[in-house]
């Protein structure tokens, strides 16, 4: 804390309550299930301790941006920038170059403090997995420096004698706004309410207005009160909130958001409470102090490890995980941290040359993020297998872009744009209809189309399972409600369609419980209204899974000259996962002539292993994803199938 105002240890324990369930929720921890929340309280935190120091510089008219701007470089920079030059020369060393030239444009977003932007941007249905950013933890930090540039001089605005009778009403219609908006982000856009800043905005005002003391003075016994509640509702999120959690970041983030503000209201003025004392101790005061350390070196630790084992890491790997994040929190606060701390009064020229070498620093990440992604992650420094994998893995159907709707969009696929196979005028038409998993089929039905004579109809949307749209169990979200309308026009379109020959079904099929159950009714349902209407339908059951990330795990493997093996999964561990879902899908098949089942994970399993590779060549993107080679690998039994289809007298040879 700033030396410019009264030091409160029970602040300093306040943040190693946020930081410690960040720490053990990203090393595995599962009792922490909403252990995220702790970067909530210290966007209170950060919102309290700059309002507090610069509404005592405007008031002592001695308040300077320059000087502001110095406080936060020397706060902020050192310990980032260690952080980043390290982990850039681990990510040189461990990642392979796809994942390095990836790390290279992430290090740019971070630099220029636009990582939470950036990642919002490159968020992709399927892009890799969030755990291997070695930056991803940096949003929160860009959230906060974009708070910043804007902050000081609104503040500054509004402390004018002029603004005082409309001071309070702005700033809460400001903290409403950005409220209102994150809570309607949280349902209709929840990348963007998690991501960016105007609708984390409302966090740090809470803060702000306990330092602008717009709360009434507390009573000891008040201030008790609220400390005490405030410590619950911290750690009751902690402990039960989960990344499921619906309206968030919005109004269910007002539960630690709301304690982290009572506890810093409870000790305004000087003030003890038991909880105070508590927050106050030195285990936590000590864990306090390195918090922002913590916070900066826990992530890229775990995800290099995450990366390196090719695995989730196990409970006691994240214990001593947590060990090392600590050890190294600790040098970077003591030789760091304390050594660009500022003391003593402000020296112009200092204030100038500290900014100005923050800005250099920046600039120079920046400049080797540049390099990493203009020179494609330093190809050379893998072998002919791994670059081969690179250039396999990732290539997926050529029109998913086009053809594959995101979830919450109420857009229409473009059919002109969307049909593909044989496209003479005339030919039967078959429709593709499914999610992702759907969409990765494509590519077959391409080559058998041309190949038989029949058109395909690509009509597929994010995450929503071809079923009934009366059967949606869950109502109400933005993606809910589109996805129950894609399904209810794609229904409609297909059984009133007379030139539909046969559909293909396929999707991420439910496993188990009851949503198995709900979803073989809703399905037996779509089945029998299509096949009612005199057409066939082929219904596709799951792929094999590998949970190790299928080609992503094959780059990472070659590279570190492992092989294959880590990245096959057993074949009667597989097929026991999928049995459920198999029997289901074989009941519903079994209740028509004219339902035809195929079960792709015959073609990538032998007695022993499930391999994501086949005829030489990577077969799946990630974890459950089929690439191009995968799916063209499945022609010759689909067309078996296709050649059973009811087609009209004047189609099909």
């Amino acid at each position: 804390m700033s030396e410019i105002v009264k030091y409160r240890p029970d602040i300093d324990g306040l943040r190693a309550l946020a930081v410690l369930p960040v720490v053990l929720f990203h090393a595995g921890f599962g009792f922490f299930s909403g252990g995220f929340v702790g970067v909530d309280v210290f966007f209170v935190i950060s919102g309290y301790l700059i309002t507090l120091i610069l509404t005592k510089e405007i008031s002592e008219r001695r308040f300077s941006l320059l000087k502001f701007y110095d406080r936060r470089v020397r706060r902020i920079l050192p310990a980032y920038f260690l952080v980043a030059i390290i982990t850039s020369l681990f990510a040189l060393w461990l990642l392979p170059p796809v994942m390095l030239s990836e790390y290279g444009g992430y290090l740019i977003s971070t630099a220029v403090f636009l990582s939470n932007f950036y990642f919002r941007f490159k968020a992709d249905y399927f892009s890799p997995r969030s755990d291997e950013n070695l930056l991803l933890h940096t949003w929160s930090l860009s959230v906060e420096e974009q708070f910043y540039i804007v902050w000081p001089l609104v503040l500054f605005v509004l402390l004018l004698p002029v603004f005082e009778k409309w001071r309070r009403p702005l700033l809460f219609l400001f903290f409403l706004g950005s409220l209102a908006l994150a809570s309607f982000a949280a349902v209709y856009r929840p990348e963007a309410a998690f991501y960016y800043s105007p609708l984390r905005a409302w966090e740090l005002l809470l803060g702000a207005f306990v330092a602008l003391q717009f709360f009434p003075v507390q009573t000891q016994v008040r201030a008790e009160r609220a400390a005490a509640a405030g410590l619950a509702m911290i750690v009751s999120a902690a402990l039960f909130y989960g990344s499921d959690m619906i309206i968030f970041p919005g109004l269910s983030a007002l539960l630690p958001c709301g304690g982290a503000a009572l506890i810093i209201w409870a000790g305004e003025d000087g003030r003890k409470t038991h909880v105070g004392e508590f927050l106050s101790s030195k285990p936590l005061v000590k864990i306090g102090l390195i918090s922002y350390s913590l916070y900066l070196w826990h992530w890229p630790i775990f995800a290099l490890a995450k990366i390196y084992l090719n695995r989730d890491l196990s409970i006691p790997e994240g214990a001593v995980l947590v060990l090392v994040s600590f050890a190294a929190a600790w040098l970077s606060w003591r030789f760091v941290e304390q050594r660009f701390k500022q003391r003593g009064p402000s020296v112009l020229a200092l204030e100038i040359r500290s900014v100005a070498t923050g800005v250099l620093s920046l600039l120079l990440l920046a400049g080797i993020g540049w390099f990493l992604v203009a020179k494609d992650g330093l190809p050379g420094r893998a072998d002919a297998s791994t670059l081969k994998a690179q250039i396999e893995a990732p290539k997926k159907w050529k029109l998913t872009t086009a053809c594959l709707i995101d979830r919450s969009s109420m857009a229409e696929p473009n059919e002109e744009r969307c049909r593909f196979g044989d496209t003479t005028p005339g030919r039967p038409l078959v429709v593709l209809w499914g999610d992702s998993h759907a969409n990765q089929y494509a590519p077959a039905l391409d080559a058998i189309g041309k190949n038989l004579g029949f058109g395909v109809l690509q009509l597929t949307k994010q995450s929503c399972g071809p079923l009934l749209a009366s059967d949606v169990v869950e109502m109400g979200t933005k993606g809910d409600i589109a996805c129950n309308n894609f399904r209810e026009k794609t229904l409609a379109r297909i059984v009133g369609d007379p030139a539909i020959s046969a559909v293909v079904l396929a999707g991420m099929w439910s496993l188990s419980g009851e949503a198995l159950l709900h979803q073989q009714a809703s399905l037996q349902k779509v089945v029998s209204r299509i096949t009612a209407s005199g057409k066939d339908i082929i219904l596709v059951g799951s792929p094999p899974r590998f949970p190790n990330g299928g080609g992503r795990c094959l780059i990472i493997e070659r590279f570190y000259g492992r092989g294959d093996a880590a990245c096959y999964t057993h074949t009667d561990e597989e097929r026991a996962r999928l049995a459920p879902v198999t029997r289901s899908l074989a009941a519903i098949a079994e209740s028509s002539k004219h339902v035809h089942l195929f079960l792709p994970m015959e073609e990538f399993c032998d007695d022993r292993w499930c391999r994501p590779v086949v005829d030489g060549h990577v077969a799946f993107r990630d974890v459950h994803h089929l690439n191009v080679y995968g799916a063209v690998h499945l022609v010759p039994m689909l067309s078996v199938i296709f050649r059973q289809i009811r087609w009209p007298a004047s189609g099909m040879p």
